[in-house]
């Protein structure tokens, strides 16, 4: 019986340690975060970039989507409408 209540026991410091270690994180990441939205509001562009690709990468990412069509034509999508890329750059 002594060898369960040590396992039950080391079974719950180790979850006790986990949930220590994701609470500092969680700690660690939101300040992190005020420190970056406070620069960022200061003005400072390269923290403004940061905060908005990371806050919403879908919107703010820097890399187009490229696709291909059911034809194997390059398309391009641009918020949020498809492209021929090939037809746009036609004059």
């Amino acid at each position: 019986m002594t060898d369960n209540n040590e396992q039950i026991t080391t079974n719950n410091e180790r979850t006790s340690l986990d949930l220590r270690a994701n609470v500092q994180l969680t700690i660690d990441d939101y300040q992190v975060e005020t420190a970056l939205l406070e620069t960022a509001l200061k003005g400072n562009a390269s923290a403004q970039m940061f905060w908005l690709k990371n806050r919403c990468p879908e919107k703010w990412n820097d890399k187009s989507a490229a696709a291909r069509d059911s034809f194997g034509r390059v398309v391009q999508i641009a918020e949020g409408n498809r492209v021929d890329a090939e037809s746009a750059l036609q004059p």
